[in-house]
C-alpha cells in the first residue's frame, strides 16, 4: 500500500481488521513498527480498535505526517499485537506492512 505525504499536514492509511464471525466484541491492539520510516512520521503509532457485537470488521487510519523534507520512500509495519473476543485472548503477533512517499518538499 502506498500513501504520499499530503501538502496540508495529515494523510491517513485506512487499514480493516476482518473476522470470520460477527458474534460477540472483539478488541484489537495495533502498534506502528520503524522500518525505514521512524514514529515521527506517523502520528498515532499505537491504538485499540474494537470490533463490535454482530459485525465482522472494524477500520482504522494511521496518520502520516508531512515534511518538507525530500525523503526516499519511508516503509512502516502495523503489527496487530492482542485480539481478544468477550475478554479472551485469541491472537497475538499479526502484521501488515505500509509504504509511504517521501517528503515533497
Amino acid at each position: 500500500m502506498q500513501v504520499n505525504e499530503s501538502s496540508d499536514g495529515l494523510s491517513f492509511v485506512t487499514l480493516t481488521i476482518l473476522r470470520s464471525g460477527s458474534f460477540g466484541e472483539a478488541t484489537v491492539t495495533w502498534v506502528v513498527q520503524q522500518q525505514t520510516a521512524s514514529l515521527s512520521d506517523v502520528g498515532q503509532s499505537a491504538a485499540t480498535v474494537t470490533i463490535q457485537n454482530g459485525a465482522n470488521s472494524a477500520s482504522f487510519q494511521v496518520p502520516i505526517v508531512a515534511d518538507d523534507i525530500p525523503e526516499i520512500d519511508e516503509v512502516f509495519a502495523v503489527r496487530l499485537l492482542t485480539v481478544a473476543q468477550d475478554n479472551q485472548m485469541i491472537l497475538q503477533n499479526q502484521v501488515r506492512r505500509g509504504r509511504g512517499w517521501g517528503g515533497e518538499g
